[in-house]
């Protein structure tokens, strides 16, 4: 076979270069592998020119060219733009929970609403839900409104409760006999017709003895047992002004009426310190949740003395018994109708030395319940 001439070669051990072949061998000469030539590139092709002449009727006129018009910035500045539409705030679940929430405790906290506190109550707690799920926040308003709505709630429930306990209790007080000794009238003997007796002689009549002392006064008794001096008068300005009270015709004159009352109560030897062996009879004793006990006594048939009966109304006043107190084991073999005899202190208000557990002022005045701090209750 004929030998190739010499030349560049593409290198068959690679592809990207080229070897320089002698005639008979390849030489240590190589190059890399040239690019292939671009294509020409198209001929351009210029724009046919328009027309600038045109014909009608024979004669010749020029062509004036359809230009856009380009509002000046004079024209841009006084342009009429149309309003911004305003994007659409989403609504505050957070603050409305929280406004709902104040509510809820504002009704809680009034013995005449707390029956209807559970609603707000609890649209305070689904607004809270929402506020937090949506924003994913679980430390701002909509807990804050879920907190208020949770505590509105057991409050409406604890004051319902005490209002309808104390509605029972003021019910079966009233409801009592109240016993009355019957005045017995005796007829009027007939007298004995006047007879002349014999005029007996004059004699002379012996020294006249001295005339016995009067034996010293009772306590007074009542169905609870002798009543102290203090104690009898207590009860005594209480019914006194019960009757007055209960006529007034404006909540401003019965509020003045008890002022008075509860002002005179302080002046009986006692009360405005400590009463000492009062007698009464246990309308109701038990203990709460913790194990405090808390007793009732009345003392007339309309005027009881207590202690609280719940933690949550004790706060600050104490008059709940612990077991480690002395008295407690006094107070667990007494039962309902248990006559006692009693000391302690009366819990004062911001104005008098006593102070009433009553949710009205009404029943504070015709069935009062006083609050007081026991320190010895014994069987009479």
């Amino acid at each position: 076979m004929p030998e190739a001439p010499e030349g560049w070669y593409p290198n068959p051990a690679n592809p990207t270069e080229e070897l320089y072949w002698l005639g008979d061998r390849w030489s240590n000469a190589r190059r890399p592998l040239a690019a292939p030539a671009a294509p020409p590139p198209p001929p351009a092709v210029l724009p046919v020119p328009a027309p600038t002449m045109r014909t009608s009727g024979g004669i010749a006129q020029p062509i004036v060219p359809n230009t856009p018009t380009v509002p000046g910035p004079a024209a841009v500045a006084n342009a009429t733009l149309p309003p911004a539409v305003p994007a659409k705030k989403p609504h505050d679940h957070g603050r409305s929970a929280r406004i709902v929430g104040i509510v809820a405790l504002t009704c809680a906290v009034i013995p005449g609403l707390s029956f209807i506190a559970f609603v707000p109550a609890l649209g305070a707690i689904t607004l809270g839900l929402i506020s937090m799920i949506r924003t994913n926040n679980y430390a701002g308003k909509g807990l804050a409104g879920l907190i208020m709505g949770a505590v509105a709630l057991l409050l409406s429930i604890i004051v319902s409760t005490a209002v309808i306990g104390s509605a029972a209790t003021d019910d079966a007080s009233s409801d009592e006999p109240i016993a009355a000794e019957e005045a017995i009238v005796a007829e009027p003997e007939p007298e004995p017709e006047a007879t002349e007796e014999p005029k007996a002689e004059p004699t002379e009549e012996p020294d006249a003895e001295p005339a016995p002392q009067p034996a010293p006064l009772p306590e007074p008794v009542s169905g609870y047992g002798s009543y102290p001096d203090s104690q009898a008068q207590f009860v005594k300005i209480v019914e006194d002004s019960a009757d007055a009270i209960s006529a007034a015709e404006t909540d401003l004159q019965r509020s003045q009426l008890l002022i008075a009352r509860d002002q005179t109560l302080c002046t009986v030897p006692g009360v405005a310190g400590v009463v000492e062996n009062w007698v009464g009879e246990v309308i109701d004793i038990g203990a709460n949740g913790d194990g405090l006990a808390y007793i009732t006594i009345e003392i007339a048939p309309t005027i009881v003395v207590q202690t609280w009966n719940n933690a949550f109304s004790d706060i600050g006043d104490n008059t709940l018994i612990g077991p480690d107190a002395p008295l407690f084991q006094t107070l667990v073999p007494m039962t309902e109708g248990t006559k006692v005899v009693f000391s302690g202190d009366f819990l004062s208000d911001d104005a008098v030395c006593v102070r009433g557990t009553n949710l009205t002022e009404v029943f504070y005045g015709s069935d009062p319940d006083f609050l007081v701090r026991f320190s010895n209750v014994a069987v009479q």
